[in-house]
């Protein structure tokens, strides 16, 4: 099923016009299939693994469809601008250059299009064999940084069931007995397969079409045998929605602690995730807020696993902004605090958008060591 329209096409249309302009470029074009991040953005068609053509030129959208796309069907009707059919299998890069001769009217040797930096190759040679100029431009990535109200209402979507498939974990784990120091469940030791196909299932319940990025990670074992019950267990769920949104939400559960490393650590990474959500506010630069969490992490004598503890979120899962950003109005942020050693992780994640007076989470859910 195609996404629903999204109110914002207009704007996203605009930004384009807008980075037309301050380039003084002609035409914006993009070709890949619908796995590309940046071409789902622009059309809003759902993932397939067909190749199309987009091109922005004199203030109205194309989008190039295969020959395999029916346009009446809803793969289509989300797409607000034009849709060109084709017959034949022409090379798609081939398809960008008659669409943009027509649109600009045979103008291609003085004819400059602006193009993203991950335009195929082959694409990219059709236009400068036909004399187009090429610029590379940020600004769909950038576009995408900031949500608009139907992209967040999405993300909290998607986000809401993985808290229902957090939950689900924390409900089996809850219920689990400890024999010989492992997790049993159901008369039968509780793996992390186990307990990774119930997540999914509820996951799978809630409309969530992608489950790929459900985790279950502990120190030691697990796999096949048992999961063993004193030591942290660190549960991700990270689903893709109907719409193409992903969530993230990271917890980690102790069945049977004793109080040693694991709640210091938990302790710990709250603090940081506190710090972290007190930190990010508009205008706020993600290094800043990713250092302030790693330095409150190891406060409490905690080492930090390599990589940023926060980053862009929405129809890839990690996207802008990046750390080298600054945070604005409308940008979704996870947050991922962790501490590790020999003894094991704790971590927790989260997704906040960022509001004009700080932010706020998504979704909230209990940060409880035990389940």
């Amino acid at each position: 099923m195609a996404p629903e329209p999204d109110p914002d096409d207009g704007a996203r249309v605009d930004r384009l016009a807008a980075a037309l302009d301050a380039a003084d470029a002609d035409a914006f074009v993009h070709v890949g299939d619908a796995t590309d991040a940046d071409l789902r953005y622009l059309t809003r068609l759902s993932e397939t693994p067909h190749e199309y053509g987009f091109v922005y030129a004199d203030g109205e959208a194309t989008l190039l469809a295969p020959p395999e796309l029916d346009t009446d069907d809803d793969a289509a009707a989300a797409f607000s601008g034009r849709i060109e059919e084709s017959q034949a299998s022409d090379p798609m890069g081939s398809r960008v250059v008659d669409c943009l001769t027509d649109r600009l009217d045979g103008r291609a040797d003085d004819a400059t299009v602006l193009v993203p930096r991950h335009l195929p190759h082959d694409a990219a040679v059709y236009l400068e064999q036909a004399g187009y100029g090429l610029e590379s431009t940020p600004v769909v990535g950038e576009a995408r940084a900031v949500k608009s109200d139907w992209e967040r209402d999405r993300l909290r979507a998607v986000q809401r069931a993985a808290v229902r498939g957090m939950q689900r974990a924390r409900t089996i784990l809850s219920a689990a007995t400890v024999e010989d120091g492992v997790l049993h469940w159901k008369d039968a030791p509780l793996s992390a397969e186990r307990l990774r196909r119930q997540v999914n299932a509820t996951l799978v319940a809630e409309g969530v079409v992608d489950v790929s990025g459900t985790r279950i990670r502990v120190a030691n074992g697990g796999e096949a045998g048992g999961l063993p019950a004193s030591d942290p267990i660190v549960v991700t769920v990270e689903p893709r929605g109907a719409d193409g949104y992903y969530g993230l939400l990271t917890r980690t559960v102790v069945v049977d602690s004793d109080g040693g490393w694991e709640r210091r650590a938990h302790v710990g990474v709250e603090a940081a995730r506190r710090v972290a959500l007190g930190e990010l506010e508009p205008g706020a630069a993600l290094r800043w807020v990713h250092s302030e969490t790693v330095a409150e992490a190891g406060s409490f004598g905690l080492g930090a696993p390599e990589g940023d503890r926060v980053h862009g979120v929405g129809l890839s899962r990690r996207e802008e902004p990046s750390l080298a950003d600054e945070a604005a109005v409308g940008t979704v942020v996870a947050v991922k605090p962790c501490a590790v050693d020999e003894k094991g992780r704790v971590a927790l994640a989260d997704l906040a958008v960022v509001t004009e007076e700080g932010c706020e989470l998504l979704v909230d859910a209990s940060t409880s060591l035990s389940p």
